[in-house]
């Protein structure tokens, strides 16, 4: 199985784009948006409700959300309108709308070396117009080798960068100088997270454990779903033992190796686009499992 990053098959490739406003052209993102009262029918009527607004795609009039009557929007030319400023080595790959109403750009600083393996930092810069995701940038290394996702928060560095949108030059500079130096502390600290677990015990015992911990088989379950989970923990196992982990395996960061590569490359049930947007959203930003299994082998 060819393993690939949980974007590979979402959004569009942007990666012949320089500047911002490419990226927004050629992933049909450069739209505006405005607000509309919410009308619904009552009683034959055609009534108003207080207090709440639609946000609409100028262009198409499509509807986006329901939003209180005084909810900001944050057009995408002016929620990104800072990424120009944050590296010129950041490099383009993908940009879309998830069917969740996440807008999203996807970009890629310079390789760094995680004991001895080479990682990329990805920056999500995200926006929405539902109220659900605000101008936010995710920071998700990949490690290279099998393309793993690795998003984890820690105590002492955020994996995620919230800003407040100004149309100020002075704030676009300084939006562009605290996302390079959080993502910059993000990966000096997932370095230093990286050496400790590898020095540290944790046996193949200790995480099929843990795994079995997280998909239990009960009585009650149909035979369809143990088969399932029986099928997961196996696949896991698979990740955990795979090549790639050799030289970690039996440790505390080679857990982590097995379990970030089954999560971001399991198979789904059926392969549709919104599947894949709920692949790359649940790895991405709330990597559940993933986030247990660090808090219980750093303990």
């Amino acid at each position: 199985m060819e393993r690939t990053t949980t974007w590979q098959d979402i959004g569009q490739d942007v990666s012949k784009a320089e500047k911002i406003e490419e990226v927004l052209e050629s992933a049909n993102l450069n739209f505006t948006v405005e607000k509309t009262p919410l009308i619904v029918d009552y009683q034959g009527a055609k009534v108003e409700v207080p207090n709440r607004a639609v946000t609409v795609r100028s262009d198409i009039k499509e509807a986006l959300g329901v939003v209180s009557s005084d909810y900001a929007i944050c057009q995408n030319a002016d929620a990104f309108d800072f990424v120009n400023y944050v590296s010129g080595d950041l490099k383009f790959e993908k940009a879309g709308m998830t069917h969740h109403g996440m807008v999203y750009v996807i970009a890629a600083l310079p390789e760094v070396k995680v004991l001895s393996d080479s990682f990329t930092p990805h920056l999500i810069f995200q926006n929405s117009f539902n109220g659900l995701y605000p101008v936010k940038v995710a920071i998700a290394p990949l490690r290279i080798v099998c393309q793993n996702q690795m998003s984890i928060a820690f105590v002492d560095a955020s994996n995620t960068i919230t800003l407040r949108h100004s149309n100020q030059l002075e704030y676009k500079l300084a939006a562009a100088k605290a996302t390079f130096l959080e993502t910059a502390n993000y990966m000096q600290e997932f370095t230093k997270q990286a050496e400790k677990l590898a020095a540290k015990k944790f046996s193949v015992e200790q995480f099929n454990c843990f795994v079995y911990d997280c998909l239990p088989i009960n009585a009650d379950m149909t035979d369809l779903q143990k088969e399932r989970i029986t099928t997961a923990r196996q696949k896991i196992y698979d990740a955990y033992m795979n090549d790639d982990n050799t030289n970690f395996r039996g440790t505390a960061w080679g857990a982590i190796n097995g379990l970030s590569d089954w999560l971001t490359h399991k198979e789904p049930s059926r392969n549709t686009s919104k599947i894949a947007e709920n692949q790359f959203m649940a790895v991405t930003f709330k990597p559940v499992m993933l986030q247990q299994l660090f808090e219980r082998v750093a303990a």
